[in-house]
């Protein structure tokens, strides 16, 4: 509970500089209308769990674009798709995108 911080009436903000929930050092929740709510999430560390790379040069096969959900656990479901015109990296090392 102490790492998240209230950004009402906005949103939350949640920071865990040692990443131990799964990898997730930061994540930030704007509420919105439908389609104008935003989800920023950055993770890495030993305890974020990814699939294997799907090749020796990217890390997801972009044809035609990445999904990606992020859940809540009980009620809610964010979803983005990822085009490869917006993504900045894709390696075995990482992914880094922006969606539309």
């Amino acid at each position: 509970a102490g790492l998240w911080t209230s950004r009402d009436p906005n949103g939350w903000n949640y920071k865990d500089k040692t990443a131990s929930a799964d990898g997730v050092q930061k994540l930030q929740l704007k509420t919105g209308a439908d389609t104008k709510t935003s989800v920023k999430l950055s993770a890495r560390g030993s305890a974020l769990v990814l699939p294997a790379a799907f090749s020796v040069s990217e890390f997801f096969d972009e044809d035609p674009n990445v999904v990606v959900q992020l859940v809540d656990g009980a009620t809610k479901c964010w979803t983005s798709e990822f085009v490869a015109l917006r993504t900045s990296l894709n390696t075995p090392a990482g992914f880094k995108a922006v969606a539309p």
